[in-house]
């Protein structure tokens, strides 16, 4: 069984500590891989880069026809202990990126090693998705990746923009002044690397100074007929742009729960969308469940001041994602009800009420109202937007393209229904709801600053927008 493979591989591991080897406190680590490949979904191997000579081409073969060729794949945990190796592997479309370690692989690094290099193959790729016809063609490519990704078994360096600068897709120059050129940047590459921000090139330069910044939620909930919160979480995202010249540092500040200056200040808005939505966060600390950083965010500066600091990338990226689950906006208050009326008719009455302040409008506002699967029509009125029955789809769509806050509106629908022989009581799914709302947060959360310094001293121009979108947002039937 599982424990009895891994009590003899640790068993086997302490037989190599007591020969002494060089290498033995290091292996003991769990942070070294063995070798990287990728496979198709049949199990073939298409590339394989191997660090430390530990595994043998047989165990990677036998790997791949058991796991991947099988199709068992799908029904496996990412990690797979075969005699004396573990191999880690993830899946994106069609090819299966995978890791192998003679030692106790600490999973989570290779899982991030394997994600992250085949980004790196789709930047190269210019697609979406790593296609294995495109690893067989460029081979060499991918090896070379490889091969300046990890040292020895160590992850080194896996961003694309740098690894483009020594790279390369095409052939080397042959004339003298391009080969002078490309040795500047490669050297530029190289420092870049080797340097305390390999993530941004130096050098850079923009006519406009511009930042910015994109604060995206999803609220997913589970409310009651009448309103109440049964279930709920928000998972948002802080996504970034940043146009700016040089080496700039950036300061950003949420008023999550331990701001130390109490979040007093209006933060980043105009003064219409302050009083629209700066009402109900100034002086109210959120409680975030959960944050994650994007690796150029130093993180003893958050810890000791609650300051976001960092080195921007050139590129979009997302500085942040954070999750909450208690303290919730709802932006919508749905009460739905309906009444069955004898054997083949029912009848629906459903409310809407926006819950946000009236200076916002949600967009492209949809219900979706299900219906028992007898039934042959129904007659939907509403108030405001319009509404249809679906009947392949099992629903009533009700759509709102815009809806202000604190409005109001009603649907009324009698339901007519075949008669059948058996008569089982309807279950009532819930209603599903969608709608995009902007310059809202539901939970909260608001940027109180956004600096940016640099060497000469400039000013940049900064945007920073809101927005919430429906996740998984049900409301249950009276």
């Amino acid at each position: 069984d599982v424990d009895a493979r891994r009590g003899d591989l640790r068993g086997r591991t302490r037989r190599v500590e007591a020969r002494g080897t060089k290498d033995t406190k290091q292996e003991r680590n769990g942070s070294m891989i063995s070798l990287v490949g990728f496979a198709d979904g049949s199990g073939r191997v298409l590339a394989v880069k191997d660090y430390r000579g530990e595994v043998s081409m047989e165990r990677v073969r036998e790997f791949c026809d058991d796991v991947f060729r099988t199709g068992e794949a799908a029904d496996m945990p990412p990690v797979v202990q075969m005699g004396d190796v573990n191999f880690v592997f993830t899946k994106s479309k069609e090819v299966y990126a995978f890791a192998a370690s003679r030692w106790d692989i600490n999973c989570s690094l290779a899982l991030e090693f394997l994600e992250q290099i085949v980004e790196v193959l789709k930047s190269y790729s210019h697609h979406d998705e790593v296609k294995a016809d495109k690893i067989r063609e460029k081979l060499t490519l991918v090896l070379s990746i490889l091969d300046e990704a990890m040292d020895f078994g160590y992850p080194q360096m896996l961003e694309a923009d740098i690894l483009k600068q020594y790279v390369f897709e095409k052939s080397i120059p042959t004339d003298d002044r391009k080969k002078e050129k490309l040795r500047e940047r490669q050297m530029r590459a190289a420092a870049a690397a080797t340097g305390a921000v390999p993530w941004r090139k130096t050098g850079l330069v923009y006519r406009r100074n511009e930042v910015y910044l994109d604060c995206v939620e999803k609220v997913s909930a589970l409310l009651s007929p009448s309103g109440e919160i049964l279930s709920g979480e928000v998972a948002g995202v802080v996504k970034m742009n940043c146009l700016l010249s040089g080496m700039p540092e950036c300061r950003i500040g949420l008023n999550d729960k331990l701001s130390p200056d109490g979040s007093t200040s209006p933060g980043l808005a105009s003064p219409s969308l302050q009083s629209a939505m700066g009402n109900r966060t100034i002086g109210r600390q959120v409680q975030l469940d959960s944050i994650r950083f994007h690796q150029a965010v130093r993180l003893r500066n958050y810890e000791e001041d609650r300051e976001i600091c960092f080195i921007p990338p050139d590129a979009e990226f997302d500085l942040l994602h954070y999750t909450q689950t208690s303290h919730i906006d709802t932006p919508f208050r749905v009460m739905p009800t309906y009444t069955q009326q004898g054997r083949t008719r029912g009848e629906y009455q459903v409310t809407i009420r926006a819950m946000f302040p009236r200076e916002l409008s949600a967009f492209k506002v949809v219900l979706l109202l299900p219906v028992p699967s007898t039934t042959a029509k129904a007659s939907p009125h509403t108030s405001h937007g319009k509404a249809k029955l679906k009947l392949s789809d099992g629903y009533i769509r009700w759509k709102i393209p815009e809806m202000t806050g604190e409005d109001e509106y009603r649907l009324s629908s009698s339901v007519d229904m075949v008669s059948t022989v058996e008569e089982k009581p309807w279950d009532k799914p819930p209603v599903r709801m969608q709608f995009q709302i902007p310059m809202y947060t539901a939970s909260g959360v608001r940027v109180r600053f956004l600096r940016v310094t640099e060497q000469s001293q400039y000013v940049p121009q900064k945007w920073v927008r809101y927005m919430t979108l429906a996740g998984d947002y049900h409301i249950r039937i009276r």
